[in-house]
């Protein structure tokens, strides 16, 4: 994954009796980690929100916990 591409992920989460459970998050790739990525599916048109964070829902995910992915789009 590369910042600025479009994916869908497929990743395991959990719930508070411990069962994991498989969700799936689509969005713009922001950063990339060592050990984690991190995805924001409400950005500003082509991702020129780089100064206003505010009205941007991130997600990160920790690699390990990655069942799947599939680049959609990149920019």
């Amino acid at each position: 994954m590369k910042k600025g591409e479009i994916w869908a992920v497929k990743f395991h989460d959990h719930c508070e009796d411990g069962r994991e459970i498989a969700f799936e998050v689509f969005g713009r790739v922001v950063r990339v980690g060592k050990r984690s990525v991190t995805l924001a599916s409400w950005d500003y048109a082509g991702g020129t929100g780089k100064r206003d964070r505010d009205n941007m829902k991130t997600f990160c995910l920790v690699l390990s916990c990655i069942i799947d992915a599939q680049r959609l789009r990149v920019d």
